[in-house]
Parts: C-alpha cells; structure tokens; sequence
C-alpha cells in the first residue's frame, strides 16, 4: 500500500499561482506514486481577503480599491466561480474543511507524511498571515502533527532574520525542508542549522503537455490570432498609468492587448481588451496563446518560459522581484528582465526579446535535481 500524504498549502486563494502551484504539488506527488491529499484548509483572513468582492475588514484603502473595480463586478464573479471550479475538479480535497487551526488536530496522525508547500506559507506579509498574529502560521509549519512532516519550495519572500526567529524552531522539526528562492535556503539554513537545498516552484514540475491538458476545459473568450498579453498584480492608480504605454505597444506591434491585471481595471478600447473573468485554465491557455507576455509576475514568468511563450518580464530589482530574477538568472535568460513596462517598448524596438534560447536542457537538469529531492524526502526512513 503507498504512503499516504497530505499538503497543506494556499490552494483556495483567488490567485492564478496559488491555486496552480497547489495543483503542481499534488500532481508532482501523485506521479511519485503516492497517495496524495491537499488539506482544505481555508482559514478566516484568507476567505476575507479572496472570498468577498468588497474587502471591508482589511482597512479603508482596500475597500477604496475594490470599489474602483465596480464596473467589473459580474466578470469578477465569474472569475471566483471558475476558480471554485477548478479547485474542486483537480485538486483532492480532504473530505472535511477546516476553518481554525485547533481543528487540524483531528487529522494529526491521518497522514504518513505531511507536505507544507509551495508558495509564501512561511511569510509573515503575505495576504493571508500579514493581519494575524505569529500562531496563524503554525498550520503551515505543522505544529499540529508528529508525524514526518516536509517542506517544498516553501518561501518567506523578504522576512527579515529576526522576524524569522518567531518560527525557526517549528522549521527545526522538519524532517527536510527546502526553499523556493535561492538566498531563503541560505538564511533558512543557517537559522536552523539545517541543509535546505534550493528546488523549483512546482509549477516548473509539469510539463507543457500537463498544463494544456488540465487547462482544456478553458473558457475563454474569442481572441484575435495574434495578441500580446499584459498581466499584472498592481493596483488601480499605477496600471492606470500605464495604459497609454500598453496602446503604443498595440500600435506599434499592430496587434490588441490583453489586459489581465485582478486589482485594476481597465476600459477595453480598440487597442486593449480586459478581461476579468479568467479562471486558471483561461489563464493557462492565455499565455499558450500570446504572442508575446509581459508581465511583473513571478507565475506569470514561470508559465511563459514553461510554456515557451515569447516574454519580458518587469523586475524592480529588490524585493519580491528577486524571486523571477533568480530564476531567470539561473536559466540564464536574464536578458529577457526590463526595469518596467515603459523599458519594455525599448527592447521591442529592439527586437530581439524573443530570442530562442536552448534553456530547456538546464531546466529539465534543476527539474530532475528538484524531483529527486521531493522522491528522497518522502520516501527516506529514519
């Protein structure tokens, strides 16, 4: 009988790379042969923050900001209505849903082995933590269990040395832990004294194959043959700035945009087209479709060079950008990063942005390097 084992990670938030990385976890193990479970754990902060489209327990400045998306209120109901759709259809939800911490403990010994991960599960300022207080994390470091528990590519974004102190003994009683970005596998490691190899996001785990295959059931809408897709997770007040930008890209390439962008709204006109209804398989097929992708995602830069789309992907630098530019850098496709979306029409001009480029050697080596990683965690006996 194969090893029953449990993730727990943010697989119900209305976020295209929450959600997928969740299904790319799943499915990585599953291909293993194991027998595999996500723990639908959906915890109060999370289902205010991505279940309501009016957040009014988060401050006055988000309520504002959802307001400003009005005029696409029934397409953003869409958009949650597919997103429940495709968690149910693939994800293998525990048959229980769990709210509370307290009520994890009922499954404590349920699993073989636990899995915690991917995503920010283990940062303190992500959407679903950045409001609670340090013990809402202690899910996601699986206090709750003895049994062995796991981490993969988990990430704690920017958190400083000392924020991590309040969970670097949870993180010593894991069995094996890993890190999605290059410099937290370092801080983790000297913080719990620890080897925390530096893996993939899962999502890099599939193949394009897998992808377009979990994404036929896709809605989407009919699109021009050649489009250019511009997906974003600013906010109103700055993609707002941007619009005149993404019309000179339309006119200047002769084809429309289309505008993804879930915290902005923007009119559609000649040049663009806005869609807010995209669920995770429109998503997925959106970028398979574009011609070109431009985008200051971190799953947005993932999908396009897993899936060999044309891209520019907009790095500030410092912060959370560093997560692509480590990516980027370590497939050597650095070239393919600008400063911003304005820099962006500078290297069109330029026309060399899509560039073939042999990385698929290197990322199928750092995808065997990862996968080992993941078969050995799980299936090593102390």
């Amino acid at each position: 009988m194969s090893q029953k084992i449990g993730i727990i990670t943010f697989h119900a938030a209305y976020n295209f790379g929450s959600v997928l990385q969740a299904y790319a976890t799943q499915q990585s193990i599953s291909m293993l042969g194991f027998d595999v479970s996500t723990i639908d754990y959906r915890p109060k902060s999370q289902n205010d923050y991505y279940g309501k489209l009016y957040r009014t327990s988060f401050g006055i400045k988000p309520f504002i900001k959802d307001l400003m998306m009005m005029p696409a209120r029934s397409e953003r109901l869409i958009r949650r209505n597919r997103f429940e759709s495709f968690i149910k259809e693939h994800l293998s939800l525990t048959e229980e849903r769990f709210t509370f911490p307290d009520e994890l403990n009922k499954i404590a010994d349920t699993f073989d082995v636990f899995v915690s991960g991917s995503d920010q599960i283990i940062n303190k300022h992500s959407n679903e933590l950045q409001n609670e207080n340090w013990s809402a994390m202690n899910p996601y470091l699986l206090t709750f269990t003895t049994r062995k528990k796991i981490t993969y590519a988990s990430s704690p974004s920017s958190m400083s040395d000392e924020e991590l102190q309040n969970i670097v003994e949870p993180l010593k009683r894991f069995d094996f832990i890993s890190a999605r970005e290059e410099d937290a596998a370092v801080k983790i490691s000297r913080l719990t004294g620890k080897k925390v190899p530096n893996v993939l996001d899962p999502t890099l785990l599939l193949s394009k194959e897998n992808w377009l295959k979990v994404s036929e059931g896709a809605s989407i809408r009919s699109l021009p043959h050649d489009f250019v897709l511009y997906y974003s997770l600013d906010g109103t007040n700055k993609v707002a700035k941007r619009v005149t930008t993404l019309r000179n890209i339309a006119k200047s390439l002769n084809v429309p945009v289309l505008v993804i962008t879930p915290f902005a709204y923007v009119p559609s006109d000649k040049y663009l087209i806005n869609d807010h209804s995209f669920g995770p398989s429109e998503f997925i097929q959106a970028i398979n479709n574009a011609s070109l992708v431009i985008t200051d995602s971190y799953h947005g830069t993932l999908f396009s060079l897993n899936l060999g789309t044309p891209f520019l992907s907009i790095s500030s630098g410092s912060g959370s950008s560093t997560r692509k530019d480590q990516v980027l850098s370590r497939l050597h496709l650095s070239d393919h990063i600008v400063g911003s979306l304005e820099d962006s029409v500078s290297k069109l001009s330029k026309g060399n942005f899509s560039e073939d480029r042999d990385y698929r050697q290197l990322l199928d080596k750092l995808k065997q390097e990862s996968v080992s990683y993941l078969s050995y965690s799980l299936k090593y006996e102390s």
